[in-house]
């Protein structure tokens, strides 16, 4: 797969959508570019008549050669304008010109993945830094994973899942960096060991939904997986023995963070809600209630006292962990929020906007809860 000139596409090209729609494993779908629209600022965008469900915004846009043509959305938002009931996608060379930073460069990883990446996290030391990445191979979809050395910038490994539509969509280092985990598209997730690429075990979820999200508690003794499914799972690491099942979303979950104790698992999802839960328990401790749109992003602030929520309504949430009251809305972002962070010292918020085009960095020292 490689990215294509979409200055030669023209009204009744054929074209492909692929990704994960909310709830649903991998699909493709087929149609046609019917139109462009002019957006301001010089900025024109195709109009498409393929289907993109929630999911799919984001993905890529093909042609009938399989060279990236665009980047897919389903929603537009122009000054004084909301268009819905239309889908969308950013020519490729108009998301190019955009997407130019200034930014000093290390490395660029280069020699490695032949199609879209999906994932990147580092180790807890910093040393390493490991990519989920899918391609086609001749007749399904397969992951792969890749792990660098951070200082050379050299691949050190591939690590390869056994099966179709292994898609490495969410990946996480053990806290001892010994270990590292992969979500699927078949609903499995792996484990595997950092020094040898060797597969240590496969935990599976029940079903064959997306695996979105994994995340390990702080001392390493559970790995936690979010699914396109309404539940989430609990594994023991050393085992591979599933603890439980923590059921009461009524929509697919979408992320999970321990909190830095490892006391509670936070959920975000698309029934609009985030839960907190006892790890220990899996007691339901909170529903946390507020958002008009599918929560995809949650993270503790560095004392666990506060947790930040990400949502398709386009706000940020506060809220106080130990009663599970909001404590402010953070508005500004004119599209959905799909990332938060708190900085170390828990002084700073971020939030990436998506099709705003938007990282934006919130003090909030002057909040409580």
């Amino acid at each position: 797969m490689s990215l294509g000139d979409s200055d030669t596409i023209r009204i009744g090209h054929s074209i492909i959508v692929m990704g994960y729609p909310l709830g649903m494993g991998f699909l493709v779908g087929t149609g046609n570019i019917s139109g462009s629209v002019d957006f301001g600022g010089g900025r024109t965008v195709f109009v498409i008549d393929a289907a993109v469900n929630p999911g799919n915004s984001g993905g890529p846009l093909l042609n009938d050669e399989g060279d990236v043509i665009g980047v897919v959305f389903g929603r537009a938002d122009v000054p004084g304008i909301r268009v819905e009931g239309i889908n969308f996608a950013t020519p490729i060379n108009t998301a190019k010109r955009e997407l130019r930073l200034n930014v000093p460069t290390v490395h660029t990883l280069t020699l490695g993945h032949n199609s879209t990446v999906l994932s990147v996290v580092f180790s807890p030391d910093g040393r390493l830094l490991a990519s989920g990445s899918v391609f086609w191979d001749s007749s399904t979809w397969r992951g792969e994973i890749k792990l660098w050395d951070v200082a050379t910038g050299q691949e050190i490994r591939t690590i390869s899942p056994s099966g179709s539509c292994t898609i490495e969509w969410g990946i996480a280092f053990s806290p001892n960096g010994q270990f590292l985990a992969s979500g699927s598209g078949e609903g499995v997730v792996y484990l595997w060991e950092v020094a040898t690429g060797r597969e240590v075990r496969t935990l599976t979820t029940g079903n064959t939904f997306s695996v979105c999200w994994v995340a390990f508690s702080p001392d390493g003794r559970l790995l936690a997986a979010a699914t396109a499914t309404d539940d989430i799972k609990l594994w023991e690491v050393a085992t591979g023995q599933e603890i439980r099942t923590l059921t009461g979303h009524t929509y697919g979950v979408h992320q999970v963070a321990f909190s830095p104790d490892g006391k509670f698992l936070a959920s975000g999802a698309g029934d609009y809600t985030i839960k907190l839960w006892e790890v220990t328990t899996g007691k339901e401790v909170h529903t946390l209630s507020g958002h008009t749109g599918s929560v995809y992003s949650v993270a503790f602030s560095p004392d666990g006292k506060q947790l930040a929520s990400g949502s398709w309504d386009e706000t940020i949430k506060l809220w106080a962990v130990a009663t599970g009251q909001e404590v402010c809305t953070l508005t500004g972002h004119t599209d959905q929020v799909n990332s938060v962070a708190y900085s170390p010292d828990g002084r700073l918020l971020a939030s990436a906007g998506y099709m705003d085009h938007t990282i934006k960095l919130w003090n909030i020292t002057a909040l409580s809860g």
